[in-house]
This record gives structure tokens, sequence and C-alpha cells, in this order.
């Protein structure tokens, strides 16, 4: 059996090694989440190139700096909510979200506790927020707004969002509560309110049954990732005291859904959010209505398990590798960078028009880090071939007694030293295809060398001046006029005389 050449098989197995290498690597990067900010980032940066403008019947009622000027340092009296309320009422608003923390009876003035639930009552279309109760860094738990005010609200619900590690709120669970997940999020408290046939899409998932799991804690369900309509201050803003003071005409806030919160600076809660980017961090009161708007479009976000982006990176390093293999060097230059193009493409399809997310990170890394090892390998490859041929080379043109680079000093730059062999090498070719011309030239009889493809290559002055042509053209056509034998064509070294 005829033995196969080591170096043939040798890239073969360095293009396996290198294949399962990055395989492993990808697959690693996408299990255990270890370019989790790098997926952040596209999500973010996805998200926002393809924002959905916010809902025109959303508007906030920031209590801001503006108000805090007109009414007073806060807390407000419960009259002036009471006002607002009233207000929104006669406007003819449909529903109402009072991101307040209604938690303690009004020392001074107890009146104005009935008066703001009598006002909630008679609107009947009024959420309150319901949080977490905390006794240093203990979750000790929950703080419902005043009995008062959750029986004269039209729901109640939590006002939690989610911080991923790098501290952006991108997500939220739906259902929360302490001992019980209970409490809708506040914004689906609201939407539940103004579009109770929505209340079947985003219903609890019942809890296990398991004795061991401590109800003594705070519970959630319903994780999902939420889409914003826009930055900080896409929705329309109306100041707390120019509604209710009449500034803002009724027409203004018929059939609005009106969202109150703070907005105002050293009181508002702010968070920073996928689409803050370099602009100023949102306010809680807007993330909410964010939220809302997400929840009623149905834009939410499903997160893929990690298995799928593992598959797709697999696939990606799979496919580089095998145009890598075959292809040109061009395209090969070029396939990595649109592989990874294309699994950010997919993740951003499927974010806007399937709701759901993988992380294309780990499949970008198996590209970049693909085409880097597999072409130092094929260089390592072609320098051994190379090194081995200018060796080879170079003993064929070393003159007789002296060894290969004697005549030069010895350098330490591997790439200097190649070069000065190809120069050798190519110095010889030069100097003994000169001996062959001058040979031939002073040769007592004519010579014409022709090659293969009928293209004279060599001839000397004795030939020329027999055949009275000094161009190859001439000289080839005085060859051809003349008659057999002084012109005997060859073929495989023999005259070609055309019998058998």
């Amino acid at each position: 059996m005829r033995a196969v050449n080591p170096l043939l098989r040798r890239p073969t197995f360095e293009w396996f090694a290198v294949t399962v290498m990055c395989m492993v690597v990808v697959v690693l990067a996408a299990l255990e989440g270890w370019l989790w900010r790098i997926d952040q980032s596209i999500y973010d940066s996805t998200l926002s190139a393809f924002m959905r403008p916010p809902s025109s019947d959303v508007v906030i009622i920031a209590i801001d700096d503006a108000s805090l000027a007109s009414l007073g340092r806060w807390p407000w009296s419960r009259r002036t909510h009471a006002a607002l309320v009233d207000r929104a009422r006669e406007a003819g608003a449909r529903a109402m979200m009072m991101d307040l923390i209604l938690d303690t009876p009004s020392r001074d003035d107890p009146e104005a506790d009935q008066l703001l639930a009598e006002a909630m009552r008679r609107y009947g279309q009024v959420v309150l927020p319901v949080v977490q109760a905390t006794t240093g860094a203990a979750l000790t738990g929950e703080t419902r707004p005043l009995p008062i005010f959750a029986d004269a609200a039209a729901a109640i619900g939590h006002d939690h969002v989610e911080f991923d590690p790098d501290g952006v709120a991108r997500s939220v669970y739906l259902w929360e509560g302490f001992g019980a997940a209970r409490h809708p999020q506040l914004a689906l408290a609201l939407l539940r309110l103004v579009e109770p046939a929505l209340q079947r899409a985003y219903a609890p998932v019942p809890a296990p049954v398991d004795d061991a799991v401590d109800r003594s804690q705070w519970m959630r369900t319903n994780w999902l990732r939420i889409t914003f309509s826009g930055t900080p201050g896409s929705y329309k803003h109306y100041s707390y005291q120019a509604v209710l003071n009449g500034q803002i005409p009724g027409d203004a806030l018929r059939g609005k859904i009106l969202v109150v919160g703070a907005t105002a600076a050293g009181l508002a809660e702010s968070v920073l959010t996928p689409t803050s980017g370099l602009s100023r961090p949102m306010a809680g009161v807007e993330v909410q209505a964010n939220i809302f708007d997400a929840l009623r479009r149905g834009s939410t976000v499903g997160l893929l398990p990690s298995w799928v982006s593992a598959a797709l990176a697999v696939t990606m390093v799979l496919t580089l590798m095998l145009i890598l293999l075959y292809a040109e060097a061009r395209t090969g230059f070029i396939a990595p960078f649109a592989l990874g193009a294309l699994a950010i493409v997919l993740s951003g399809v499927g974010l806007h028009l399937g709701g759901w997310w993988f992380g294309p990170a780990p499949a970008v890394l198996g590209c970049m880090l693909a085409y880097p090892l597999w072409s130092w390998r094929r260089l390592e490859f072609a320098q051994r071939y190379l090194d081995a041929e200018l060796i080879a080379l170079e003993r064929e043109g070393t003159p007789p007694g002296q060894g290969p680079g004697e005549q030069e000093q010895a350098v330490v730059d591997g790439l200097e030293a190649r070069i000065r062999i190809v120069r050798r090498v190519a110095q010889h070719q030069r100097d003994v295809r000169r001996f062959i011309a001058d040979t031939l030239e002073h040769l007592p009889i004519g010579i014409v060398v022709i090659d293969q493809t009928n293209r004279v290559i060599l001839h000397n002055e004795r030939a020329r001046h027999l055949l009275q042509a000094f161009r190859s053209d001439a000289l080839l056509a005085a060859l051809h006029a003349l008659p057999w034998p002084a012109y005997v064509p060859m073929r495989d070294g023999l005259p070609d005389l055309g019998g058998s």
C-alpha cells in the first residue's frame, strides 16, 4: 500500500483540532455566561434601534420641581391628592395609577385621609402600590396602603423592577408578594383594570406544592423582559400643579390613562434602562408607564435557553471552518465577519419579530477565534513547507566545496534568514540562466529553443545570422519556412515525422 506523506495528513488533523477547540470554548461561553456583559450590550443596542413610539393615551402626571415650588415641601396633604383624583374623574380620564406609598395616616389632618379615600371610591379607577417592608437589611414583610385606601382603590400591585448585575433594569416579575406571589405588578394591575380581556394572558403561574418552601420569604413568579418605548421623557408629561390648577384643559385628560409619580430631583426613584444610553436615568413612574405599554401591546421578551446560543455558536464555527478549509483566502477573510454579523441579526430579528432573545456573543467569539487560529496553523504549515523547499534549493545552488549559507554571516531573525536564502537561490538561478545564454551565444552552430507553446525562449547569434531574423516571431516564421530536415518538430524528446 502506498504510504501517505505525513505533511499531507497534518493540515487535516489540525483543522479538526482547531474546530473542536473553538466549539468547546463557545459552548462553555454560552452555558456558563462568560460573555453576558457583551450580550446585554447587544440587547440594549438592538432594543434601542427599533423602539415603538409610546402610546398617546398614556400620560404622566409628574410631581416635579415646579409642583414642589408651587404646592410646598413634600409630603403634601392628602386633600391635595383628593383634589387631583376628583379633577381626573371630572375630566373623564380612563384610569389612574398613583405610584405613591400611602401606608401611614395623616397626623396633622386626619380628615384628609377620609377625603382621599372618598375621592378614590367615587372615581373607582385608582391603582395603588404595595412595597417590601424591611428592617435594616432584613426583609420583614410587605407594606400595603392603609386599609382605608386599599378598600377604596380599584386594585393594588407591587412596583418592583429587576436589576441585572450591571445595574440596568430590563425585566420584571409579574407577580410578587410576601409568603405568596399574590400581587400583580403595578402596571399589570392597571392593565387588568382597563383591559379585563387581557387577564388570562398574564395569569400567575401556579406555584409547585412544596412543604420545604419557606413561606416567610418574598415570593416571585412570571419573570419576563419588557421593551421600552423610548428614552427618558418620551411619554407626555403634565406637571402635577398644572393639572391641579386647571392649566391643563379637561380635553387633554379625557380618555387618558394617568400615571402619577415623582420626577423631581432628590424625590424621584430613577433607574437605568436599556434605552437610557448616555442620557439621564428614567424616573420610576415612567418605567411603570413603559411596563404598562409593553404589557398592553404584548411586546414582552422571553429569554431562550442557553443551549440555543450554544447550538448557534457551534453551527457558526463549523460553517466558518468549512469555508476556511475549501474557500479562497479572500472569502475566508470575509466569512468570520459575515457570520458574526448574521448571528447578531438573527438575535435582533428574534427580539423584534418573535419576542424572544438569545445571546449572540458566543457565536461572534467563535468566528473571531476560529479565523486567526486556523490562519496561524495554515501559515505554520506553509512556513515549514517553504523552509524545506528553500533549504533544498539552496543546497542545489551552492557552489562545490561551500556549505549552504557559509558565504554570509548568520542571522538571528528567522524572516531575514529566509529572505537571504531566497535572495541566494534567485541569484543562483539568474547565474545559471546567464551561463546557459552565454554558452549558446558562442556555439559555432545556430540554436533556437522553442517551448511547448511554440514560443521562442532562447536563440544565439549564429541562428540569427543564418535565418536573417532578429526577433522571436521572425525567427519562428523563418524556422517554419525551412524545408525538412533542416527544421524538425520534436515530440516527447524525439523527432515528430508525422508517421507511426
